[in-house]
C-alpha cells in the first residue's frame, strides 16, 4: 500500500517549513548587513541581530526540551509559521523603530513574549513528570505554571505580531500621504 496524498503533503510541509524558516531568518540577517554597509546605521542591524539570537534560543529550546509534545507540535508546522512571522515582523519593524515608540514598544514586548513561549514551554516524555526550562526543572506544579504562562505568552506574542504589522500598514500608508 502506498503513501497518501495526505502523507506526501505531510512529508513535503515537515522538509520544506524549517528550510523556509532558516531562509527566512537568513535573508534578513543579510539583508540588515548589506543596509548597514550601506547607511552606517546601526540600529537596525541591531534589532535584527536580536531577532534572530531570540530564535536560536528557541530554537535550542525545543531542541534540548523535546518529548511528546514538542514532537507533535513539529508535524502541524505551527513553530515554523511563528517563527517566520516572528523574524519578518520584527525585520519590518526594525525600520521605523527609531521614529516610532508604539514600535520600539512591541517590538521589545514581542522579544519577551516569544522567548516566554518557547523557553516555559514544559512538555513531557511517555512516563515521569512534566519538565521544563531545558529538562532542569522537573516539578509538576512549576511545570503547569510554566505552560499557563507559555500559553499566555504565545497568544500575548501573535498579538503583538499582529500590532507590528498594523503599525507598519499605518506608517506606510502616511508615508505615501
Amino acid at each position: 500500500m502506498g503513501i497518501s496524498i495526505f502523507g506526501y503533503f505531510l512529508r513535503i510541509i515537515i522538509f520544506i517549513l524549517p528550510v523556509l524558516s532558516l531562509v527566512t531568518s537568513t535573508t534578513v540577517l543579510i539583508k540588515s548587513i548589506i543596509d548597514y554597509k550601506k547607511t552606517g546605521n546601526s540600529v537596525k542591524l541591531k534589532y535584527n541581530i536580536l531577532t534572530i539570537g531570540c530564535t536560536v534560543i528557541a530554537i535550542v529550546s525545543w531542541l534540548f526540551n523535546i518529548g511528546l509534545f514538542r514532537f507533535c507540535m513539529i508535524f502541524t508546522g505551527l513553530p515554523f509559521i511563528h517563527s517566520m512571522l516572528f523574524v519578518v515582523s520584527n525585520s519590518l519593524s526594525a525600520n521605523h523603530i527609531e521614529e516610532y515608540e508604539s514600535v520600539k514598544k512591541n517590538v521589545i514586548s514581542s522579544y519577551v513574549t516569544y522567548l516566554a513561549a518557547h523557553v516555559l514551554l514544559p512538555d513531557a516524555g511517555d512516563y515521569g513528570g512534566m519538565y521544563v526550562f531545558f529538562g532542569l526543572i522537573q516539578n509538576s506544579i512549576v511545570s503547569l505554571l510554566c505552560c499557563g504562562i507559555a500559553v499566555l505568552a504565545t497568544i500575548g506574542n501573535i498579538c503583538y505580531i499582529i500590532f507590528q504589522f498594523s503599525d507598519i500598514k499605518a506608517i506606510k500608508k502616511t508615508m505615501v500621504e
